[in-house]
């Protein structure tokens, strides 16, 4: 596999300031507190079947974020 060398300006960014949050969170994760995490990523709820049927009826080419 070939190595990818990233440019000068991706090596300077910074993580997101909520990335200060994991080493707590796994922290008390393993302390048995239950922990319901809200922020981004990929969410452990089943996604409504009206959304499901929308997406599939979705004729534009960028599905894109909503605003926070």
């Amino acid at each position: 596999m070939e190595k990818l060398n990233l440019s000068k300006r991706a090596i300077k960014t910074q993580f997101s300031p909520i990335r200060k949050f994991v080493p707590f969170l796994e922290k008390v994760k393993k302390e048995g507190i239950e922990v319901f995490e809200l922020h981004i990523g990929q969410p452990d709820l089943e996604t409504p079947k009206e959304i499901l049927r929308e997406i599939k009826n979705f004729k534009g080419k960028i599905l894109s974020y909503t605003n926070s």
